[in-house]
């Protein structure tokens, strides 16, 4: 679905999009190759420290790491090391602008929208909790039922 509404507003301005529906193996191997001019994945972690966005999601990996968007610069390598090298609050908002800017400006990987995850349960599941990740914790719940 959102590969169609992506594909509707390109055309707006122009582009004509062709949405290839592939299996894991084929899209992997495509991915892995760079022939792919635009690709939709979903990835956690959005609601963490930046840090861990940029250093733990291939989308916004560089070339070197093995970066799905095969993107390179010197610059924006500078930026992600600058941000985990420092834990002060300030320092860490500039350089989190910085990186927002490069972002936006060099546009090769684009968030649409949070993966929410939504859970549903009976009423005699007891403890029922999630990380970060929005991953269940397995350990910490467990049924309240005779």
């Amino acid at each position: 679905d959102l590969a169609q509404i992506i594909q509707a507003n390109l055309k707006e301005i122009g582009v004509n999009a062709k949405i290839a529906d592939v299996e894991a193996a084929q899209y992997d191997n495509r991915l892995n190759k760079g022939d792919i001019v635009t690709i939709i994945h979903t990835y956690g972690r959005t609601n963490r420290d930046p840090g861990s966005l940029v250093t733990g999601a291939k989308a916004w990996y560089n070339e070197k790491q093995g970066g799905w968007c095969h993107f390179e610069s010197a610059a924006w390598d500078k930026l992600v090391t600058d941000l985990q090298s420092t834990m002060d609050k300030e320092k860490r908002q500039g350089i989190c602008r910085q990186i927002q800017l490069m972002a936006l400006d060099e546009c090769f990987t684009n968030p649409v929208a949070p993966q929410d995850r939504a859970f549903s349960y009976a009423n005699y599941v007891k403890g029922f909790n999630y990380d970060l990740d929005n991953a269940p914790l397995v350990g910490d719940f467990w049924r309240d039922k005779k």
